[in-house]
């Protein structure tokens, strides 16, 4: 019976496994498509960019509506990019039985904070020229740190709290239910806020350009649209990620013990993912200030 229910989980393992040996063979193609990726959103940024000095300088409504779908692609290509938040988005539906609405709703929730925090580090913080033309503000820094590390943090206590409930269902004891709505809720929206705080680049950018130029409220506009952008990707994959757990339970589910057992495993692989995001992510940016 536990050879079965773990089937699903061995079978993405391999899965997994494979990936990760098809991407070995082919890092170089890889990084390509990384470079390539990264490449083109730096030229929609660019040509948000143009689009709003035309504005500034009375272009019509068409400059402005071909902006905003310009920001709206930047934010789903740029969450479909290399980032941690649709990583934390589909490792929390892994271990949650959740509706498909929830895994849209945090998809929303992480896009949100990320473009708040942007526009509020560009009003709060007194950014050079320098900034503006080269990177993201040093307080940023501190802001992914805090970030990663309560993230890394969550996923410790996830992750403390299943080994906690497996050992008291091997001893016979029923503790509380670990994913009732307000429980799993409160989870979601700690998550979402944490991996949303770390700020949009291309929305710190497009709020630069708009207070430079005066013309805030067509940067409150874009930076909307790029959250839009982002929301729908982040989104698809809570979706993914919740259909992915209800899939494996129906294969799982052929005898109750099964069922046990799969959730118990899913529950720990998905604490130990969100862990291992918060660690990978928080010390590539202590690496980065210091090494």
């Amino acid at each position: 019976m536990v050879r079965r229910a773990l089937l699903p989980v061995a079978l993405l393992m391999c899965g997994v496994l494979f990936a990760q040996t098809a991407e070995a063979q082919s890092l170089d193609s890889f990084t390509d498509a990384v470079s390539y990726a990264i490449d083109i959103q730096r030229t929609i940024v660019q040509e948000i960019g143009k689009y709003m000095l035309a504005l500034k300088q009375g272009a019509s409504t068409v400059a402005l509506f071909s902006g905003i779908g310009l920001a709206f692609l930047y934010g789903a290509l740029h969450a479909l990019g290399p980032g941690h938040g649709k990583m934390v988005v589909a490792s929390f539906f892994m271990g949650q039985d959740a509706k498909i609405w929830r895994g849209m709703f945090m998809g929303l929730q992480i896009a949100n904070t990320h473009v708040i925090s942007a526009v509020a580090l560009v009003w709060l913080v007194d950014l050079s020229f320098r900034h503006f033309i080269g990177g993201s503000p040093a307080e940023s820094i501190w802001i992914r740190a805090v970030s990663f590390g309560l993230i890394a943090v969550i996923g410790g206590v996830l992750l403390f709290r299943a080994i906690q409930r497996y050992r008291a269902a091997k001893h016979g004891v029923t503790l509380a239910e670990p994913h009732d709505h307000q429980h799993g809720m409160g989870q979601q929206s700690l998550l979402a806020f944490l991996a949303g705080l770390v700020p949009c680049t291309g929305a710190i950018l497009v709020m630069l350009f708009a207070l430079a130029s005066d013309i805030v409220g067509i940067g409150i506009l874009l930076v909307a649209a790029i959250s839009a952008g982002m929301a729908i990707t982040m989104a698809i994959f809570g979706v993914l990620s919740i259909l992915f757990r209800r899939i494996v339970m129906a294969v799982a589910e052929t005898n109750n013990r099964g069922a046990v057992v799969t959730a118990t495993v899913l529950e720990h692989l998905a604490a130990v993912f969100i862990l291992l995001i918060g660690i990978s992510f928080l010390s590539v940016t202590l690496a980065d200030e210091f090494l």
